[in-house]
């Protein structure tokens, strides 16, 4: 494969591994394109099967093809794509998913005629093993990728912060500058390397997304491609989470937080010195385990400084006890059901003391999160109760939650056993937090506050929302 001397617009870049079955498929959907002015730049990241001869097979001078002699991982593999890409526009394409004819062309069509916009996505087909296409209304993934709005980059780094990833990687086309400025993909992350770089990209410009199906993804039935659903995954999930942050201490601005998180006003004005208290008593605040954890971090090298701690206090009224008694509310360690189940197995029993139910700004879901872990026996029966009413539409939960979406996790136990009581509404038609401070006896029992109305509240005349 002989590298070409004119430089072209795009740059098709494509990480492969171990693709042998779908790397034809994938390569061809590019050569098709009704736009083709690129080049296909491609790095195997040490494939065992036949996908390095499968590339070969293709004799197009646009393809070039670079060969790691061992797999290094994928985001070192597209870095190597990075810079040997020559493009204006870059153009990430997974090697077992497949583009549709027109995708570049109306993709480049749309950057340059709004200069002000430098990424651009699609929505998506799904598609199985075989290339046909996934229909089932119940699919799990069906719309993780196709609900997405368009909004503000401000509202886009909310999102990000508060609910996760919900843009197709393998649908992007970005100007060649963002990774100028933004730098190359993190080769520490493997789950989530794509939700890095939108985050660390709308830190500084605008994106968009067309509302039209451009790429066929591919979903593998045993979970076994690379952002498949088993336990490594999960795992690793939670930790890149974590570390994305990060990137939000970066924003130093006030004005800027506050078109990120409208929720800092409640802390007033404020200058830029503070805005790391800020920030990590926002991710306390959206209670979620990781971003609790992440919080607790922030706000322990804030109160490091002597200095910084006094005026912290002056400012907020915040002190060393105050964050020692946040610590100790958030068991972010999931010491509590540990002991649970040891005071369980040698038949000793325990109340956990419920304390009052915070304001709606200031959710604290742990210790409703832990209480429903000792009622895991009556799981079965819930997911019943609630797969058969009419208050849970799993679409919108995982639509108006990407985090759950992305995670993989399935909607329905996801509910049961963490978003009733984190405040997460299950559809339209149920308010979870209105329940739960309209009748603090419900979180005092330690029940889902939808479960609680199937099973009682709705005999009982009690509202389901406001």
């Amino acid at each position: 494969m002989q590298e070409t001397i004119s430089k072209p617009l795009v740059s098709v870049i494509i990480p492969s591994y171990n693709h042998e079955a779908f790397i034809e498929e994938c390569i061809q959907s590019v050569l098709d394109q009704t736009f083709q002015d690129f080049e296909i730049v491609i790095t195997d990241d040490g494939s065992t099967d036949g996908t390095v001869e499968k590339i070969k097979q293709f004799s197009d001078p646009r393809i070039r093809l670079f060969e790691h002699a061992k797999n290094e991982g994928a985001s070192i593999a597209a870095n190597n794509c990075l810079r040997h890409a020559r493009g204006e526009y870059i153009a990430m394409l997974s090697s077992d998913d497949a583009w549709l004819p027109e995708k570049l062309e109306i993709q480049v069509d749309y950057l340059q005629n709004h200069p002000e916009i430098y990424a651009v996505f699609t929505k998506i087909n799904w598609i199985d093993e075989n290339s046909e296409l996934i229909t089932e209304p119940d699919f799990y993934y069906k719309d993780i990728f196709n609900n997405a709005e368009n909004r503000s980059r401000y509202e886009w780094l909310h999102l990000f912060f508060f609910q996760g990833n919900c843009l197709c990687h393998p649908s992007s086309l970005i100007r060649r500058e963002v990774y100028q400025v933004v730098g190359l993909f993190d080769p520490r992350l493997a789950n989530l390397p794509d939700l890095d770089l939108w985050v660390r990209v709308c830190l500084h410009y605008d994106i968009h997304i067309l509302d039209q199906k451009l790429v066929n993804l591919r979903h593998f039935v045993n979970e076994n491609n690379a952002s498949g659903n088993n336990l490594q995954n999960n795992i690793r999930v939670w930790y890149e989470h974590r570390k994305i942050l990060d990137h939000y201490l970066s924003i130093t601005d006030p004005e800027e937080i506050a078109k990120i998180f409208p929720e800092s006003q409640i802390y007033g004005n404020f200058d830029s010195q503070y805005t790391p208290f800020i920030l990590g008593r926002i991710a306390i605040d959206a209670g979620f385990v990781y971003k609790i954890l992440w919080g607790l971090d922030v706000l322990f090298e804030q109160l490091k400084d002597p200095d910084n701690a006094e005026r912290i206090q002056t400012k907020f009224g915040f002190t060393y006890l105050d964050f020692i008694r946040l610590v100790g509310e958030h068991d972010t360690f999931g010491i509590t059901p540990l002991l649970e189940q040891i005071k369980e197995a040698s038949g000793e029993t325990s109340e956990i003391v419920a304390t009052p139910l915070t304001p709606l700004t200031k959710p604290n879901p742990l210790t409703k999160i832990l209480r429903k872990i000792r009622s895991q026996k009556y799981l079965m029966r819930d997911i019943n109760l609630v797969k058969n009413s009419d208050f849970f539409d799993k679409d919108w939960y995982l639509s108006n939650n990407p985090d759950v979406a992305a995670a993989k996790i399935d909607p329905i136990e996801h509910f049961l056993l963490h978003g009733g009581f984190e405040g997460r509404d299950p559809s339209r038609r149920f308010s979870s937090m209105f329940y739960l401070n309209t009748y603090p006896d419900v979180f005092k029992a330690g029940t889902n506050p939808l479960v609680h109305y199937l099973l009682y509240g709705k005999d009982e005349g009690r509202l389901p929302k406001p």
